[in-house]
């Protein structure tokens, strides 16, 4: 494992572009991972869903140019139990790690 974290992204003072960018890779993973989080709320979408927001909202309390694109990705989790055990794990993770 390694890489880049997810929360990395979102750099206080980045370019637009970037920050376009990045909207335009997250939002299709956030949109696939409900659809996958919304059929089986127990299924492994869910917790990846899950820690994909939380590192989100890890990122996006960085600055506040991101608020936008943390509101539009929490868009889409209508329809997704949020509350279910799998989300709530990747979730927290996601904040403490993403």
């Amino acid at each position: 494992m390694g890489g880049t974290r997810i929360s990395d992204c979102f750099a206080p003072g980045s370019d637009p572009a970037d920050q376009e960018a990045l909207g335009l890779t997250l939002l299709p993973a956030v949109r696939d991972l409900a659809a996958e989080a919304d059929a089986d709320p127990n299924g492994p979408a869910a917790l990846r869903l899950g820690f994909l927001i939380g590192a989100v909202r890890r990122g996006a309390a960085r600055g506040g140019v991101y608020a936008e694109l943390q509101r539009r990705l929490e868009q889409e989790l209508v329809g997704v139990d949020t509350g279910s055990p799998g989300y709530a794990s990747g979730e927290r993770a996601g904040r403490a790690h993403g």
